[in-house]
């Protein structure tokens, strides 16, 4: 009885915040089917049924739905047994599964979560031929899903744009207790690199100079770019996703855009 009443509140707790952002005007819902994050085999799959529970009690039309399948290079062997090509019958079975979950009977946006092919990522940053592996040829990737690029004028979503919560300054001084990076110490590795912290509180600095809060100015310099089409957001609590939406209406002009590009030539990249 107890893990049901904790899976309830978990439950309430996603529509709430659903609910918020789209009284709020945000009407992009992002999913994916590894998540939530980290992706457990007793846990996948969650996100996406919160957001089709919500989602069955609202018109369809009024909300754009995009969601994701995941892709080879992870050892996730709960979903499709370890199946993970991005080829014709998994994008066909994961868009059916992500649809039942949605509870829904058509996806707005569908991506691939990461390349299926051996690229450096995940924090890595050269490329080592002994990571080499088979994939779906791209064609067959493109023939599944109608990929389009920036010459077709399809602009772009864009990832992590607080930084796993470090460009909020919470994490200057080390992650508090309970947070994401205190909880799973593995996905922050990419964000403890060199210069690193340093790039972070000299944002966090500059946010505070220009009164703003460290979220507000990272997620309005992201929706400043000329080819985001859509800054996506994620809260743990309400309190967080109540400053992620106000940064909506904050504009960066020209003085800070030009101290922002002073600390990125300072700290190119510094957690690619």
């Amino acid at each position: 009885m107890a893990d049901t009443s904790h899976a309830a509140r978990r439950a309430s707790r996603a529509h709430g915040d659903v609910r918020y952002g789209r009284d709020a005007g945000i009407n992009f819902v992002d999913a994916a089917e590894m998540y939530p994050v980290p992706t457990r085999a007793e846990t996948q799959g969650r996100t996406e049924s919160y957001v089709g529970e919500w989602l069955s009690q609202r018109p369809r039309d009024k909300v754009v739905l995009a969601t994701k399948i995941a892709a080879s290079g992870r050892p996730f062997s709960w979903i499709r047994d370890g199946s993970l090509a991005v080829n014709r019958a998994n994008v066909r079975r994961a868009v059916e599964d992500s649809l039942r979950r949605l509870k829904t009977d058509y996806i707005d946006l569908y991506q691939i979560h990461w390349p299926d092919r051996y690229v450096p990522q995940f924090g890595a940053t050269a490329y080592d031929p002994a990571n080499e592996r088979s994939s779906t040829p791209i064609p067959e990737q493109l023939a599944a899903l109608a990929e389009v690029s920036r010459r077709e004028d399809v602009p772009l979503l864009a990832y992590s744009p607080l930084a796993f919560g470090l460009l909020t300054g919470k994490y200057v001084g080390g992650p508090p207790p309970g947070s994401r990076l205190a909880r799973f110490e593995a996905f922050g590795q990419r964000y403890r690199k060199p210069n690193v912290d340093e790039a972070v509180q000299a944002y966090v600095k500059l946010a505070r100079a220009h009164g703003l809060t460290p979220a507000s100015l990272a997620l309005a310099f992201v929706r400043s770019r000329w080819f985001v089409a859509s800054t996506i957001i994620g809260a743990t609590t309400l309190a967080q996703l109540e400053e992620n939406v106000k940064s909506a209406g904050v504009e960066l002009g020209k003085e800070v855009l030009a101290e922002i590009e002073q600390i990125h030539v300072r700290y190119p990249s510094p957690a690619p």
